[in-house]
């Protein structure tokens, strides 16, 4: 039996300048830098010619917090509320 061809995805499978490409320390440290500084995510998205997800993705890899969840926000102000009355 002869299995298909895989097809991988490539540059001209996407809108985005640098989709599918390999990130570089240079792109990671700018990336790092425009999350740091609090740039949005969708001009940072567009500066490095990625999409949003890919944006969130490579944050993630990096360990950048994006989003701190709900949870986490209502405890610390139950424990505040409670603790400094």
């Amino acid at each position: 039996m002869v299995k298909p061809e895989r097809k991988w995805m490539t540059n001209d499978d996407t809108p985005y300048a640098n989709g599918y490409l390999k990130w570089e320390k240079e792109s990671d440290d700018l990336l790092c830098h425009m999350f740091d500084e609090g740039t949005n995510l969708q001009v940072i998205a567009a500066e490095l010619g990625r999409s949003e997800v890919a944006i969130k993705r490579r944050l993630r890899r990096l360990e950048k917090n994006i989003i701190i969840p709900i949870c986490v926000i209502l405890l610390s102000y139950s424990y505040c509320f409670l603790h400094h009355r």
